[in-house]
């Protein structure tokens, strides 16, 4: 039992029983009993302890009782105690205060803010909504958001500054008479948890480092020099804080080199030295994340499918990176008709190869035909169905073989070009192309010799809009948040610099579409659910398209945009998987049609919107930790969860687990065929893709058949996914059947940059 405390400046006194309940009944704001916690605190801390120890002391215990109002009460403790630890007993700096001195320590730089602007921003700011936090959100924020000195272990940010340091960074190049207003709103939108960002953003805005770019992607050619240039764009870029999309597009395994003067090594050797290379450089404390594609019809798929299962050795084992299977639907066809396909690659049949990429499934079957029928091109069959089922073992064992459909991603594009793979959690679809020469990455010029893409993310919690008004805000913000990030990047190749600020590539996609769906006591396998989550992405669709058409009026249309289908009046749903409506009888209805309507001819009249591309769904899990939230356009695994991400572990609760108002439903009781359904609605409207995750539960001893895998992924293809991220499985314990449980491991974007 506690006797007496000592304070921050070192005096001891007797410990007041009145103090502590008075923490005890400030910090539970009448959500939950506070008398428990503040007895078993007192009971449990040693006779003598520091103020600082028995906060400490009171959090713990309201974390004990994980559920959602105790860490509520856990935040408010926690954002008292975090202001003392940094601050001491000073109080909370000014931002102009604790900007100078980030300044002087290095850790920022200057912005372009006067005195007089300084002391408006001081009236915007509010440190209180810090009390209203869960816990794990400002301990997230603390840990991988806040600037600080990591070597030394001095912190300098709480959340709010953090929102103000971005609002200020983003706005800093605005025109003086509106930039206030810029501030305000965008400040306004990160604290009231409106409007979410990437974590290169968090981390980087405000600071001399400008790299901004979640990922990147990009293909390799067959050629030396292009294998070579691979290596060096994945290693460069990897250095600058972006995860890696990468797809070798070369000869296999015993092809010639040279007119058969060399024996190609095939893919193995490059996957081997990109994987290394990635892994070398550090991002927020561990390695880069690559993620290699390869084609369903490749020579080599077999093996590459298997590279990171732990019963593969010595070369033919590299858990250095994910991998990613390219398929399309004649090989879809193949598989559910138990047939074989022949092999090849882009030295061996070239323009199949080139065809495989078209987006014109009819062509590529057509030339697939004619190779077939050739008696002079060696064909080498193998069992289609067979190599789906060990890339879809893969997945059920390690979580991390992913799937891509070449043939939905040039199609349903805005794009007119072509579009080889996609980035390290699948989600972003985007041109690009093969560079040859050194020279061609450095020349700041439309050479069109060979392109690199990035993601550039944003994200609107949709749980936190309360009006379209409010969607309208965040839409606008979200995109002028990513114009910033383009425009003002520091960018590891002039060619890159050129290309990005061309295409002026965005990917907002939606949070907390589960607690959405909670508060709304709705079923995700339900016709009423799956027209709730239609009506959610069409509202997100629109007034993003809008809010990209005001931006256009504004700042202009994006260079490339005439290279989108969008100049000509394109929307997202024009080209809809057909079996999408077919989901509820009569259709879906389009609530936002007459507006719609309205967009298409101002459109035309510009030439396009301000930028190519505009919606993903990416992973969101750091995101959603300092949101306080859940996760992308995922059903919730649990009520309340472990989280980690590097060393910090945190308790997540899902926002009102614990309040029988809010119906959530678990993720792993939503079948997969319903789960494709909701991302295939999500599809509809999504000019990109999504980082699509999947749950199967299992009893003990079960197994899941082959023919229910090999359904799952013929259902998604008919449906029209143009991906799918992370298989999770969970083996439930004997006697029980459902509903949520306390501990889950959990994944997101594997380098953490995507996770909106």
């Amino acid at each position: 039992m506690i006797k007496s405390i000592i304070k921050m400046d070192g005096t001891v006194e007797s410990f007041s029983p009145a103090k502590a309940n008075g923490w005890g009944e400030w910090a539970a704001a009448e959500k939950v009993d506070w008398v428990p916690i503040v007895l078993d605190t007192c009971a449990r801390l040693p006779e003598v302890v520091s103020s600082q120890d028995f906060q400490e002391g009171l959090i713990e215990e309201c974390l004990n009782r994980k559920d959602y109002s105790h860490f509520l009460m856990a935040g408010r403790l926690y954002a008292v105690w975090l202001r003392k630890k940094i601050y001491g007993n000073n109080g909370i700096p000014t931002i102009k205060a604790l900007q100078t001195q980030m300044r002087k320590d290095k850790i920022m730089v200057k912005l372009d803010y006067s005195t007089s602007e300084y002391k408006q921003l001081e009236k915007i700011i509010d440190h209180d909504l810090d009390l209203n936090a869960m816990h794990f959100s400002l301990h997230h924020n603390r840990r991988k958001y806040a600037l600080q000195n990591r070597v030394t272990g001095k912190e300098y940010e709480t959340t709010q500054f953090i929102y103000m340091r971005m609002a200020m960074t983003i706005s800093e190049h605005e025109p003086r008479e509106q930039r206030m207003e810029h501030v305000k709103n965008i400040y306004w939108l990160l604290s009231n948890k409106k409007m979410s960002a990437p974590t290169p953003n968090y981390v980087n805005m405000g600071t001399a480092l400008r790299g901004y770019a979640s990922c990147c992607l990009f293909a390799v050619g067959d050629e030396g020099t292009s294998l070579a240039l691979g290596h060096y764009i994945a290693d460069i870029m990897t250095q600058n804080s972006a995860g890696i999309g990468m797809n070798v597009m070369c000869r296999s395994i015993g092809d010639a080199v040279r007119s058969g003067t060399i024996v190609h090594q095939g893919k193995l050797p490059y996957y081997n030295v990109n994987g290394k290379a990635v892994l070398a450089n550090l991002q927020n404390g561990r390695g880069g994340a690559l993620n290699t594609f390869y084609e369903c019809f490749d020579p080599e798929a077999s093996t590459i499918a298997r590279l990171r299962n732990i019963k593969s050795t010595g070369a033919k084992l590299n858990r250095d990176q994910h991998y990613t299977f390219i398929l399309n639907r004649l090989f879809v066809q193949k598989v559910a008709k138990k047939e074989q396909v022949f092999t090849f690659n882009v030295f061996t049949a070239p323009d199949l190869h080139e065809a495989f990429y078209s987006g014109q499934p009819e062509l590529f079957a057509k030339l697939y035909a004619k190779y077939e029928a050739d008696p002079k091109f060696t064909k080498n069959y193998i069992d289609a169905r067979e190599l789906m089922l060990v890339v879809i073992d893969e997945a059920y064992e390690t979580g991390t073989a992913y799937w891509m459909n070449i043939d939905e991603a040039n199609r349903n594009t805005p794009f007119t070009e072509t579009i080889h793979s996609s980035n390290l959690c699948v989600e972003i679809m985007e041109p690009t192309k093969p560079y040859y020469k050194l020279v061609d990455l450095v020349l700041e010029e439309d050479h069109q010799r060979g392109e690199i893409a990035t993601c550039n993310l944003g994200a609107i919690p949709v749980d936190n809009i309360e009006s379209d008004a409010e969607y309208e805000l965040a839409a606008y913000y979200s995109l002028k948040m990513i114009n910033f990030t383009i425009r003002h990047a520091t960018y590891a190749f002039p060619h890159l610099k050129f290309t990005a600020n061309q295409r002026m590539n965005a990917a907002v996609g939606i949070m907390g579409l589960a607690t959405h769906m909670a508060r709304s006591k709705l079923d995700w396998t339900s016709r009423a659910g799956l027209e709730e989550i239609h009506f959610v992405n069409e509202r997100h669709a629109y007034h993003l398209v809008a809010a990209s058409l005001r931006l256009a009026r504004e700042e202009g249309v994006a260079p490339w945009a005439h290279k989108t289908k969008y100049a000509k009046g394109w929307l997202p749903f024009d080209d809809v998987n057909p079996n999408v409506d077919k989901l509820v009888e009569g259709g879906f209805e389009l609530l936002y049609k007459k507006k719609w309507e309205l967009l298409r001819p101002e459109m035309i009249k510009l030439g396009g919107l301000a930028h190519s591309v505009l919606i993903a769904h990416m992973p969101g899990e750091a995101s959603s930790k300092a949101l306080g939230g859940c996760n992308g356009q995922y059903p919730a695994r649990r009520l309340v969860i472990n989280k980690s991400d590097g060393t910090t572990v945190i308790q997540w609760a899902a926002p009102h687990g614990d309040n029988p108002d809010y119906w959530y439903q678990s993720a792993w009781e939503i079948p997969t065929k319903n789960l494709t359904d909701v991302y295939a609605v999500v599809q509809k409207f999504t000019d990109q893709s999504s980082s699509a995750d999947f749950y199967r539960r299992k009893r003990p001893g079960e197994m899941i058949s082959s023919d229910e895998k090999i359904k799952d992924i013929i259902y998604k293809v008919k449906m029209g996914l143009k991906s799918g991220y992370y298989q999770n499985t969970e083996t439930i314990a004997p006697g029980e059947t459902e509903g949520f449980y306390n501990n889950d491991g959990t994944r997101g974007c594997p380098s953490g940059n995507c996770d909106v």
